[in-house]
Parts: structure tokens; sequence; C-alpha cells
């Protein structure tokens, strides 16, 4: 700094109001950043804007796209400081020029947006940095632009179908019994019908797949995922595969997914379980069981788990307990990798506890 003038009645430049004092008695304000990185404001730009003057910025290569158009002069898209020196000197001599860069303090639509878009800075930095590590330990939704939770894309809600007493949200189930082949006459296909849904926390049902083949499903939603258990199954062995179909809003182009991503979590009991991932732009869901079995994703959206494979004869017991957990979380790059291949901390965490959990109990 050349010092080449003093701050208005003896303040020292050290002082805010003195440094604001100091600008107001010129048009421009020369703010030169420490670099050119994206994002990368500091008060010496924002007091350029609080004094009145016109800022002058060599900083953020992406400034434009944090102040309102016309409100500041930049060297972006220029080759050569001689030419923003140019420029400046131009809009100094042009009164109508100079006032263009002020309009937009007085234009209600431009003042809402630039509020809104830091409407976040009225919330301490402290405060902020405690709701994104909220937000990345239950897989919660995060605005990046306001710096606040909420909810999933894919709100977790559990609420089931009155007349199947199937889930209805936040994904679609149903039941299949069959080879493979839909055509066969004894294909069954039970699922959620067009009747409103009520939302629970916890439910148990008996579901007759067929008039000869029935089991027990308890769904229950805790800790933001939802978990699905099927006991009593019929000791009859069961002619066709019983299939478990998930309808899941996520738009995976051509059906994409990626299988067994909790093999990329370290587990004791890995090796004896199965999983699928699949995602969209928005939302990922991870669907994991505790045994060996088929899963796939033949279409967009669709999930399906053999259950029960044909002739597969079942041995009642706490060994045989099989259980599904779905776990629905948004894309935010900002958390984790969030790729198919690359679990997520919150989904990590709900991994290890469905195939390690620290203690397992049964009641009776």
């Amino acid at each position: 700094c050349a010092h080449n003038t003093d701050p208005p009645n003896g303040l020292k430049i050290s002082e805010k109001s003195a440094r604001l004092g100091l600008m107001k008695k010129h048009r421009f304000n020369l703010a030169l950043e420490f670099g050119d990185r994206k994002d990368h404001i500091t008060p010496i730009v924002w007091e350029a804007f609080s004094s009145g003057t016109v800022p002058v910025i060599i900083g953020a290569q992406n400034i434009q796209d944090h102040f309102p158009v016309d409100s500041f002069i930049s060297n972006s898209g220029l080759q050569h400081y001689g030419d923003l020196g140019h420029r400046v000197a131009r809009i100094v001599k042009d009164k109508v020029e100079w006032e263009r860069y002020q309009k937009w303090r007085t234009d209600p639509e431009a003042k809402q947006i630039f509020e809104m878009k830091y409407n976040f800075t009225r919330t301490s930095s402290e405060c902020r940095v405690c709701r994104w590590a909220y937000a990345k330990q239950y897989g919660l939704g995060w605005s990046h632009t306001q710096q606040y939770v909420h909810e999933t894309t894919i709100q977790r809600n559990l609420c089931l179908d009155r007349s199947q007493n199937l889930v209805a949200r936040p994904f679609r189930e149903s039941w299949q019994m069959t080879s493979g082949n839909t055509n066969h006459d004894d294909y069954i296909d039970i699922r959620v019908g067009a009747d409103s849904s009520t939302c629970v926390e916890t439910t148990s049902s008996i579901l007759e797949i067929t008039n000869s083949f029935a089991l027990t499903r308890t769904v229950k939603f805790h800790d933001n995922v939802i978990d699905m258990e099927f006991t009593n199954f019929d000791d009859q062995p069961p002619q066709k595969d019983i299939i478990l179909q998930f309808e899941i809003p996520i738009q995976n182009a051509y059906g994409s997914s990626f299988p067994n991503p909790h093999t990329l979590v370290q587990t004791m009991r890995g090796i004896s379980v199965s999983s699928i991932a699949l995602q969209d732009r928005k939302s990922k869901a991870i669907i994991i069981a505790n045994w060996n079995t088929k899963i796939t994703c033949p279409r967009k959206g669709i999930v399906e788990v053999v259950v029960r494979k044909s002739n597969e004869r079942w041995i009642n017991g706490d060994d045989e307990r099989r259980s599904i957990r779905v776990i629905l979380e948004d894309l935010v790059e900002l958390y984790d990798k969030s790729t198919e291949f690359y679990p997520t901390s919150f989904a990590k965490l709900m991994i290890q506890d469905f195939v390690d959990p620290l203690e397992l109990f049964y009641f009776e």
C-alpha cells in the first residue's frame, strides 16, 4: 500500500468503519484478491459493495456467479490489466455508464435474488458446519446454496397400502411366484393397490403368496433405514421362486446397477450376504440381504430379490431368519464420492450395523 490517503476523522485503517468511510469518497474501489480460485471472495470485495462504490475485482474466476449483473467490474475476459484500466477510465468519464452499475441497488428483483442467495450468512459458520455434519451422519438432504438440512428426495416415511398391507412408500412392494416366465398360468403377482396408504413405524403381517404358501413379514422403520424380516415360512418348499420386488423412484439409466456394494465395507459376515446399489442424479438406494441370494435390477427403478428358491427346504430357527435392509439417501457431493460403487459414510455405518450387529437378540 502506497498510503496515499488517510481514513476520515483520524480513524485507523484497521477499523471497518474507517475503510468504508474512505471508500465512500470514490466511485470505484480496486479489490485485489490473493488468487483466482473458484468461490474465493474475501471481505475486501464485500466492503467495497457495502460502501456504495463500484468494485473493480481481480479475483475468483467465477465471480459473476455471486453478484448481480452489472454490479461490479472484473478482469474476466480481458487479456491484459491495461485493458481493465482503460475500461475503468472510460466509465469514469461517462456518468450514464457509471450509473448503470448502481441500478441493481434499486431493483427489487435483483436485490431479492442477491439477498436470498446469501441469506445463510445470517447463521454462524459453526452452526452451519454442525448442520452439514448432522446431514452427512444420517444421509439427509443438504442445500449447498442455502446450507440447511432438508428431507431426502425420496422421503423415508414408511407407508402401507391399506388393502394389501404392503409397503406403498418410499418404495412399492410386490411379491411374485414365478420361474422367470411371466406367461405361465401359475404366475402370481401381489402388489400395492390404488387405495390410500397410512404411515407407520413398524408392521407385521402374514402374506399368503399362494393358497399353499405363506410367510410372516415384519417391516420396521428405524435410524432412517427400513428393515424387512421374513419368518415362519411354510415347511412345504415352493414349486417356483418367491420373488420380492421393490419399485423405487430412481431413474437409473437402462437399469444400471452395481452388485454387492457391501463388499467395499469391512465386515466379518460380508461373504455370506448379498446386495445391490442403484442411483440417479439425485438419489441412491442400497438393498442388502443377510443371506446369499440373487438380487437383480431388470429395469429402471426395479430391484428383485429371490426370498426363497424353488424346491428350497426351510428350517425354522434363529439362523434361518432372513432380513433385508433398504438404505435410501440423497446424492450430495460434499459428503462423499457418492457413486454406485462407493458407499457413503451413512451407508457404511448402516451396512456394518446390518451385517455385523454388535449384539443380536430374538424375543418370542
